[in-house]
């Protein structure tokens, strides 16, 4: 069995950053959408639903922080450095996630899982700028 993760991880990361990033973002954002749904349904009947997104970023920012640091960016060290910066930079695609989810609930009364998902179509694309360029900035210079 471990000779196979090895395999497979080798494989995996022979792939460009750009496809490494696409698979392990798909993953997160699987799962973030998972932990939105789960608290959704759990709490929507006591709990305004931007209260509920609000909720399911800790968990998801935690998840997408060490996918992109260990499996696309590879990064060595700064670990509490990159984690403030991923943290700095959700807050930014949450503030994104706001005013869509809004838009799609009040405006265009969309069902909450489905604007939910809206939302994640438009920062998706974002996202990996943020990271590559902000989280996970590589420097020439040692910090």
């Amino acid at each position: 069995m471990v000779k196979l993760i090895k395999w497979g991880l080798g494989i995996f990361f022979k792939l460009p950053e750009k496809v490494r990033f696409l698979l392990m973002g798909g993953f997160n954002t699987a799962i973030g959408y998972m932990v939105f749904l789960s608290f959704y349904f759990l709490f929507k009947n006591t709990l305004h639903y931007q209260i509920i997104l609000f909720s399911s970023y800790a968990p998801s920012t935690i998840v997408s922080f060490l996918t992109f640091k260990i499996f696309v960016f590879r990064t060595k060290g700064r670990w509490l450095r990159e984690y403030i910066r991923v943290f700095m930079s959700s807050i930014i695609v949450y503030l994104v996630n706001i005013i869509i989810l809004h838009i799609c609930v009040e405006i265009f009364k969309i069902y909450i899982p489905i604007s939910q998902l809206i939302s994640i179509l438009f920062f998706t694309i974002a996202s990996y700028t943020i990271h590559k360029y902000f989280s996970f900035q590589v420097h020439l210079k040692n910090d």
